[in-house]
């Protein structure tokens, strides 16, 4: 029996998904934009899988299932989101401000 559920690209890098490595978190009400699954790359370093970026991320729903399935640590319904993953969301957001073209329209 094979040790990962998944196999995730983080850039350029793929990391496997283990019981080990993975953490499924979901929040209460309005904070549920944070829910995301958070695969540790290594010590140091992790990455997330956001389940609303984008908005009803489709590899969210099938990765948080098979991680749940597989044994992966879970915290549900989360009351407060934490500053790293409000830092994280942030940062992702951002950088997808760069892919915007650089004219704007008239309003």
């Amino acid at each position: 029996m094979k040790e990962h559920f998944a196999k995730v690209t983080f850039g350029d890098e793929v990391v496997k998904a283990t019981r080990h490595n993975t953490i499924v978190y979901t929040h209460y009400g309005t904070s549920e934009v944070y829910d995301h699954v958070f695969i540790k790359r290594d010590e140091e370093y992790g990455g997330y899988v956001w389940a609303q970026y984008p908005p009803e991320n489709p590899v969210y729903t099938q990765l948080a299932a098979l991680a749940v399935q597989n044994g992966a640590e879970t915290h549900l319904n989360i009351q407060t989101v934490s500053e790293g993953d409000v830092k994280a969301f942030g940062k992702q957001a951002l950088k997808d401000l760069d892919l915007l073209p650089e004219w704007m329209p008239e309003v």
